[in-house]
């Protein structure tokens, strides 16, 4: 018994290992395209929570379904799949694959390493931004599989969909059934005799779009435009499915690419609906189906319409051209049939083939035909096709409406003759008619004449008005050119002589001038005061002394005065004049006043009597209101003026302090010489954005591994510098405990919080971090690089080709709750090749219209300039900072360090 059971044992085993072994796709035939198909092993990741080491576990491997026995899974609403099969390569020699994952929006490929334990992950997907695409091959997402000789690997792919048409079309696109594997050198080849096939078809639909848009223009004629944009959505949809839109047009927004499938092929139904009508004249010929094909045409504008609330049902638009076309084909052959309309004829042509074509094309994405190349590529063709035959209609088309012109010319000729001999005997008949008005005219004349006489009368007795408004014309833009002199000064000595230089002109100031009020002293004080255009020495007066002008400051009311002696006992009780008054019979004091608070007075004296008139004191009045201003001014001036030497004496202070704290920094941080002993070739692009900066950079050798950082801590100015101390020495105590780049990060993220009090204090600063460990393997000339990032990547350049490492998505430090272990990944590079460690002070740097340099602009000039020796690609990039930046203020931290290995 206890044989038995140990034989059941046994043959469970073999053949549940058996089960995990099947389905080997032997590799025998560098010509030939593997299609994996219904053949691989599916697993459905309903809740999207399965990582690389869950699946490859024994008990869950037993989880996976041969496709072609489950294929109704692909039809549910689960979005992440998880795919397994075996490659074997039967040649004697190594050999390099290519697999396909075609439509797939984003997929991983796990690689077992040498040990069969572990996998190294790759990505690449049609979402993903086209320059960072492994290899751009016919809309897929595409992985180089090495293989050697004899060797068998089995491998584990993760097909997402995220874009809201791969969700709503995944029986349409299929991914999974569309999994090939062929030879890497042949498909690259296969490609380009591909794209030369289609630059052939968009240069046929560009200058088939073009000879119909310059027919258009030429007779005015609106269904060449229909036309016209009909050839303009093929070929934009053609661009859509070869991934031309991404390469040439939006690179890094490919998920547009998908999300414009619907709505370009909506309008280009909706161009061919309207053509259609338009071409036949179904207005005319056939009113029913011109409403028809009308509505066919809103209902294209609706699905339109749809898109925009991410509806995105192709099969929509599948069952609509359908429909569509075999009406169009059945009302074309009954008008072909009933008027005999020759361009009616050239049109069904073309729709008999644009119509095989689409339906080749849609039985081939249907798989209900063999998949070939002329199947896939049938509506390209019948495009083609289409607009050859249109062309010919739109051709002879032309030739009829000239002919048809060409008649109707000569019954114009016709009627013009009958025209003319009507207009002849018109024409007499006015004459006579306009005669008589003549008459009439003359009369009208001589009573306008006598009118102008009057006219000219009245016209004298304005000029003499005119020349008084032209005076008080005069005299209000001069106060206006006063105003503005004397409000720009902040002198009052400026003031006053401005001043009493126009007043002089504009009336008589035998004595002039302006006196301020000392509110503390109740003093009235005259230091610029003129008599005879000479100036008098300072007088001042108390407030409450019997004189005209403390009378108008105190009581803060104007005096205007035409004949001292008979007016002067409206303001004095007794009639004394003053040394400076003594004989003046004319005078105007006016207060000046602001919010209530007297400022002071302005006076203007003539020792004639009736001197000044209304218009004088308005205008004194008017300079009261501008001195008033003035001498506001300048009171805020000098308070201003001492409150900005106080700020200058702090600021003074302040700056001294950065420029210690900025000197303590730059101790810390290694220096140049040390650079060089470590990295002979680099380049340090180090800007502080502030005197003290929150990027920091840190280097260090430990046994045979160099270790190299660069951080960007929370913050910049001194908040950031301190940061990046805190780092700085948590970094040099964690590498005497482990050299792993991950485990690294994980304990300066423990130590960061610790040093923060993080979970007392609930501060959220923290650092995002780029990491690398350096070997230099001899005896195979080859470096180790290990890289781990906390929200930061590793950029580098190996074979002149641009490569990036993303870091976790997880910062140190911080108040939250992630507990997700940071993660690091290895690559092997050659003597030469580069590596570039950013913060996001560079891309992030605005342009004077507001634009970032931004992250793709930065990887385009680093691939271009990374041949070129470290030193002077950091002169490259500081240059271009500078021409980008221009005057605008730096407004982050700057650091870039690039090394060569």
């Amino acid at each position: 018994m206890k044989v038995f059971c140990l034989v059941l044992f046994f043959l469970g085993s073999f053949s549940f290992h058996f089960s995990l072994q099947a389905q080997t796709f032997d590799l025998n035939d560098s010509t030939k395209v593997y299609s994996l198909g219904e053949n691989v092993f599916v697993l459905p990741d309903t809740e999207g929570t399965y990582t690389i080491d869950d699946v490859s576990r024994t008990d869950k491997v037993k989880d996976f379904r041969l496709y072609k026995d489950v294929k109704p899974i692909y039809d549910d609403e689960t979005d992440i799949y998880w795919v397994r099969f075996t490659l074997k390569n039967t040649f004697s020699s190594r050999k390099l694959y290519l697999l396909k994952a075609k439509d797939a929006e984003v997929a991983y490929l796990y690689t077992p390493t040498t040990n069969g334990i572990s996998y190294i992950r790759s990505e690449d997907g049609i979402i993903f931004p086209h320059t960072s695409r492994n290899i751009k091959i016919d809309r897929s997402a595409c992985f180089v599989i090495t293989l050697d000789r004899f060797e068998s690997k089995t491998f584990f792919i993760r097909v997402e969909h995220r874009t809201a048409f791969a969700k709503q079309n995944k029986g349409l696109l299929n991914t999974l059934e569309h999994l090939t594997i062929e030879d890497l050198a042949r498909s690259i080849e296969l490609s380009k005799e591909r794209r030369y096939y289609q630059g052939f078809y968009l240069g046929a639909m560009v200058l088939l779009a073009l000879n119909s848009l310059f027919v258009s223009f030429l007779f005015n004629d609106k269904r060449y435009l229909y036309y016209v944009g009909l050839l303009f959505m093929a070929a934009t949809l053609n661009m859509i499915f070869e991934e031309y839109l991404i390469e040439f047009f939006i690179p890094n927004d490919p998920t547009l690419n998908w999300l414009l499938t619907v709505p370009v092929t909506a309008l280009l139904w909706f161009f061919y609906t309207l053509f259609f009508r338009s071409f036949l004249n179904l207005k005319k010929v056939a009113p029913f189906w011109d409403k028809f094909f009308i509505g066919i045409a809103g209902l294209c504008l609706v699905i339109f319409a749809l898109t925009f609330i991410d509806l995105y049902k192709m099969q929509w638009m599948v069952f609509l051209l359908v429909f569509t076309i075999s009406i169009a084909l059945v009302v074309n052959i009954g008008i072909v049939i009933k008027f005999k309309h020759r361009p009616a004829s050239f049109l069904l042509a073309a729709n008999i083939v644009y119509f095989g074509g689409i339906l080749i094309f849609a039985l081939a994405q249907l798989e209900l035909i063999p998949r070939s190349y002329f199947s896939m590529h049938a509506s390209q063709v019948a495009d083609i096709l289409l607009g050859l035959f249109v062309s010919l209609g739109l051709a002879d088309r032309v030739n009829y409406l000239r002919t048809e012109i060409e008649r109707r010319n000569d019954e114009n000729r016709v009627l013009i003759e009958e025209q003319k001999t009507k207009l002849e005997k018109e024409v007499a008949e006015r004459t006579r008619e306009i005669t008589k008005i003549n008459m009439e005219l003359v009369t009208q004349q001589e009573e306008v004449t006598r009118q102008k006489e009057q006219i000219e009368k009245a016209n004298e007795n304005l000029k003499g008005q005119q020349g008084e408004l032209r005076k008080a014309y005069q005299d209000i833009n001069l106060l206006s050119d006063i105003g503005r002199d004397i409000t720009a000064s902040l002198d009052i000595g400026v003031i006053i002589n401005t001043v009493y230089k126009h007043v002089d002109e504009m009336m008589d100031a035998t004595v002039f001038g302006i006196g301020t009020y000392d509110a503390e002293r109740e003093m009235i004080g005259f230091s610029h005061f003129y008599k005879d255009g000479v100036m008098v020495p300072y007088r001042e007066a108390p407030i409450n002394d019997d004189r005209l002008s403390t009378w108008c400051a105190r009581n803060k009311k104007p005096v205007f005065i035409t004949d001292f002696d008979e007016e002067y006992s409206q303001y004095l009780q007794e009639k004394a004049r003053g040394v400076l008054v003594e004989e003046r019979n004319s005078i105007i004091y006016y207060p000046l006043i602001q919010e209530e608070k007297l400022l002071g007075v302005i006076t203007v004296q003539s020792p004639l009597k009736n001197a000044y008139s209304r218009n004088h004191y308005r205008i004194l009045e008017s300079l009261a209101a501008y001195i008033t201003i003035a001498l506001s001014n300048y009171d805020a001036y000098q308070t201003i003026q001492l409150a900005k030497d106080e700020i200058d004496r702090k600021n003074l202070q302040i700056t001294d302090s950065l420029r210690y704290a900025r000197d303590i920094q730059s101790v810390i941080l290694p220096g140049e010489r040390r650079f060089k002993r470590v990295f002979k070739e680099h380049f340090l692009l180090y800007k502080p954005k502030d005197f003290v900066s929150g990027d920091f950079f840190w280097i260090e050798e430990y046994e045979n591994k160099k270790f190299i950082a660069v951080i960007d801590c929370t913050g910049h100015g001194v908040p950031g510098a301190f940061m990046s101390l805190i780092g700085t020495m948590q970094l040099n105590q964690i590498l005497s405990k482990t050299q792993e780049p991950s485990e690294i990060l994980d304990n300066l993220h423990i130590g960061i919080k610790k040093a923060l009090k993080q979970d007392i204090y609930h501060n959220d600063d923290g650092m995002d971090v780029c990491l690398c460990s350096i070997e230099h393997l001899e005896e195979i000339n080859r470096y180790k690089v290990v890289f781990a990032g906390a929200k930061r990547p590793l950029y580098y350049v190996s074979e002149g080709a641009l490569h990036q490492l993303k870091g976790t998505r997880k910062t140190i430090g911080g108040r939250g709750r992630n507990d997700k272990p940071f993660e690091q990944e290895e690559i092997w590079l050659n003597e030469g090749d580069t590596l570039y460690l950013t913060t996001d002070g560079y891309v992030d740097q605005s342009s004077p219209r507001q634009k970032k340099i931004g992250t793709m602009q930065l990887l385009t000039w680093l691939e271009q300039i990374s041949a070129q020796p470290m030193e002077k690609q950091g002169e490259f990039l500081t240059e271009e900072l500078s021409r980008h930046q221009q005057y605008v203020e730096q407004r982050d931290d700057i650091t870039l360090l690039g090394i060569r290995l």
